[in-house]
């Protein structure tokens, strides 16, 4: 009967088979296994099976989470955490959240000057990027904070708005996409709105794993959609176009906010603009409602109503023609801005319109599917860094 000498084997020193594997991927699996014999074939195999079946499932909840998006890429260095965005690299204390990180890219975006002309301001005259940064950092000077320092709250308006907002700038800028004239954009109250809305569109198409290419509209009397969206896998080029309805005192907007029951959609010049560009393939028109939240049945609501007659007269005005200009016009009403930090997020809304005859249907078959599943993930940025990773294969 052959006889072993016992010794204690590390879990990370070789194995003493002589296999070159690390003890615990050898015969530390398999304690019924003596040293000097290899484990049976059959077992590594399952093992090797399992542990790629629970990666697939790994990188699958991934998918889920944040689509087809270039993942940001983040390891654990000694006390300190490795971020990247796009060509840059990040250290910042491990402790700290993917959503203090997003704080602080958000400060250097739009820049320390920028924040202390902003805070100077009176509250009702800032600019909203402004308005919620402030409105969250005294909501949180008020909650009690747990043993690691950190506050729990629930998900408030105003702090989806801000997240959402600086997940897309963080997703569209790892796609080297956060330009200059985007960064100016956002920062001018008066054109914010537009821009933060062609940051949904960008992301939408980053999501559903597209390749976004923004067209440079500096071309006097020359009318571009902002951006052109294509498919790795085949030559389809989409032109696509992002509208968002202005509404006085909303959004930095002058004015007044409207009340009561009376708000209309008002998208009629907005759907006009929306389609009017001339364009050789498939178009997609997004229109942003920009309306208070509902509180109805969402196919009873008056301004819904409006739009279900708006897109009716329109499409009757191109009945004789060639085809409808656009291939799909998506519908959206995110109200996060209504709310306030003390209040829950609202409800959000979207919806697809697929014209009957357009001028240039889709090749693809997937667009519809692949576009529904990216707007479902709207709004679903990280809470935790394991939200952005998926794990070794093997352990």
């Amino acid at each position: 009967m052959p006889r072993y000498n016992k010794q204690k084997v590390g879990r990370n020193s070789l194995c003493p088979c002589g296999s070159g594997s690390k003890f615990k991927f050898c015969h530390g699996r398999h304690p019924g296994t003596p040293p000097g014999k290899h484990a049976p074939i059959g077992d590594q195999v399952a093992h090797v099976a399992k542990a790629f079946k629970e990666q697939e499932a790994r990188q699958q909840a991934l998918l889920n989470r944040v689509g087809h998006i270039h993942v940001p890429a983040t390891a654990n260095i000694a006390n300190l955490r490795i971020v990247s965005v796009f060509n840059r690299i990040y250290q910042i204390d491990k402790r700290q959240t993917p959503m203090d990180f997003m704080d602080s890219l958000m400060t250097e975006w739009f820049g320390e000057t920028w924040w202390n002309a902003e805070i100077a301001k009176p509250d009702t005259q800032r600019h909203p990027v402004a308005f919620w940064s402030d409105s969250i950092r005294k909501h949180r000077t008020g909650l009690q904070r747990d043993t690691r320092g950190y506050v729990s709250t629930p998900l408030s308006g105003i702090n989806a708005a801000w997240y959402t907002l600086a997940w897309d700038m963080w997703v569209t800028a790892n796609h080297g996409l956060m330009t200059e004239r985007m960064l100016h954009r956002l920062r001018l109250v008066n054109e914010f709105q537009g821009a933060r809305y062609e940051l949904t569109a960008i992301t939408v198409y980053l999501r559903a794993g597209y390749k976004v290419v923004p067209e440079a509209e500096d071309q006097k009397g020359v009318l571009h959609p902002e951006f052109v969206a294509s498919k790795p896998a085949n030559d389809e080029l989409i032109s696509v176009e992002a509208k968002s309805r202005h509404r006085p005192g909303i959004l930095g907007y002058p004015g007044n906010p409207e009340e009561g029951a009376g708000v209309r959609a008002g998208i009629t010049r907005l759907l006009h603009q929306a389609i009017s560009k001339s364009r050789p393939h498939p178009h997609v028109a997004f229109i942003d409602l920009n309306l208070p939240p509902f509180s109805g049945a969402l196919l009873e609501e008056p301004p819904i109503k409006e739009v279900m007659s708006v897109l009716q007269r329109k499409f009757n005005k191109f009945a004789d023609s060639a085809g409808f200009p656009a291939s799909l016009i998506i519908f959206t009403n995110n109200p996060h801005h209504y709310s306030s930090t003390d209040k829950p997020n609202p409800n959000g809304h979207w919806a697809f319109w697929v014209p009957p005859k357009p001028l240039h249907p889709f090749r693809s078959p997937d667009v519809i599917q692949t576009l529904t599943k990216a707007m479902q993930q709207y709004g679903s940025f990280p809470y935790t860094w394991e939200n952005l990773t998926v794990g070794p294969a093997i352990q």
